[in-house]
């Protein structure tokens, strides 16, 4: 690496709310796997396994329902570490980045798991959305200041060109 290169740094990083993500898909993948584990036990009742057949299938079935659950679990915890990090020409979210031109719109979306857990979402674009922030940060009004400067940054050294 030679020197020359700027890794810029975020304006702003602005966490998840880490229960906010975790607790609901921990209930639905244990429901869901509740659901799974009884189809299974009902396929076999209907097909008339017994014996070891039988114990093979509902031990098999089981491993990879907690292999399931758990690498759900694992994969929604590195998602709770993600971070919304805000540049001056850009946001990016994991993989996804939306630079600030292409807002046009924000709205702020709530539903019932936002009302629990005193969170909302900020939906920027149809792709793109701003999810489980706290009810105490108002990120819009700082978002359309960023939204403003970065246009008039813009024309600024448009019209200089």
């Amino acid at each position: 690496m030679d020197g020359s290169t700027i890794i810029e740094k975020p304006l702003y990083t602005l966490p998840q709310v880490k229960k906010r993500l975790i607790i609901p898909k921990l209930v639905s993948f244990f429901l869901l796997g509740i659901i799974f584990y009884l189809g299974i036990i009902l396929n076999m009742s209907l097909l008339n396994l017994t014996g070891k057949t039988k114990n093979l299938v509902l031990a098999i079935s089981l491993i990879l329902l907690v292999f399931l659950i758990i690498f759900g679990i694992i994969y929604n915890l590195l998602k709770t570490k993600k971070e919304y990090l805000f540049y001056k020409n850009k946001i990016i979210f994991w993989k996804k980045e939306i630079p600030y031109k292409l807002i046009l719109n924000m709205e702020i979306k709530r539903n019932f798991l936002d009302k629990i857990f005193k969170t909302y979402s900020l939906q920027l674009t149809k792709k793109f959305s701003i999810n489980n922030i706290p009810e105490t940060i108002q990120i819009k009004d700082y978002l359309q200041k960023l939204i403003n400067y970065n246009k008039k940054y813009n024309q600024s050294t448009s019209t200089l060109s």
